[in-house]
């Protein structure tokens, strides 16, 4: 199983950026009941902080939107 960061468009039109679980196929099939926000500890720091950060934003960017109706309920 694998995971990734994808904006999911709900019934109502929120979009919101969620964690989105894959099969091993690569197909999602489930996603996080809330949208993601973004911490760091502080072994990480600021630096893992944007690394995590500049990850979003890439996968937001290059993945398409998915409809929470073609999921069941979010995990």
């Amino acid at each position: 199983m694998s995971w990734h960061y994808r904006v999911i468009r709900q019934p109502d039109g929120m979009l919101g950026l969620h964690e989105v679980y894959c099969d091993d196929d690569g197909r999602p099939h489930s996603y996080t009941t809330t949208p993601v926000g973004f911490v760091s500890d502080a072994e990480e720091g600021l630096d893992g902080l944007i690394v995590s950060l500049e990850r979003a934003l890439r996968d937001a960017r290059e993945r398409p939107i998915l409809d929470a109706a073609s999921f069941g309920p979010p995990a």
